[in-house]
């Protein structure tokens, strides 16, 4: 797996997440790909206001790299509706991990950047995307490392290394 501060991911937002995975695998053959359907988060805010946004993902690894698509399931106002992006899929933002994410969010803030959405995934892994839109083309999901943060990536990036080519698309 990538190292800390480094980009360890790159994410999309699709309208049909299935269908979206699916082609990941057909036209690539990295694989398998995992979907998480009603993917929980706890403790949402978006740009500093709890919102009720639900989401699907769909996960997988290609040498190193996490490729994730991300599909929202409703329509309160998000970061992954809140711009033009190219349909049926569009570039959204790039993960890097960290060991520190207050520390992280404050490099990103004195670079100019702001919170735009935040949370914290069942395993109890903390997540902040900061808004580079303007200055990257996308936006910079902050990841914090914890056990079963990094247990899960490692899980997900070692199917991609075992992969016999079975079952490309498989549910969490």
């Amino acid at each position: 797996m990538q190292k800390t501060g480094k980009i360890l991911q790159m994410a999309y937002v699709v309208d049909d997440l299935e269908t979206a995975a699916r082609n990941w695998v057909e036209m690539t053959g990295s694989g398998p790909m995992f979907i998480g359907v009603d993917f929980p988060i706890i403790n949402r805010r978006y740009r500093g206001e709890p919102t009720e946004v639900e989401l699907s993902l769909a996960l997988g690894f290609s040498d190193g790299l996490c490729i994730e698509y991300i599909y929202q399931k409703n329509d309160v106002p998000s970061i992954y509706n809140d711009r033009p992006l190219i349909k049926p899929i569009g570039f959204h933002h790039w993960g890097i991990m960290t060991r520190d994410l207050e520390a992280a969010v404050a490099d990103w803030q004195a670079k100019g950047c702001e919170k735009a959405f935040e949370g914290e995934v069942g395993v109890g892994g903390r997540f902040v995307y900061m808004d580079t839109v303007a200055k990257l083309g996308g936006m910079i999901e902050l990841i914090e490392v914890n056990q079963k943060v990094e247990d899960f990536f490692a899980f997900l990036e070692q199917s991609a290394v075992d992969w016999d080519g079975t079952d490309p698309v498989r549910y969490l």
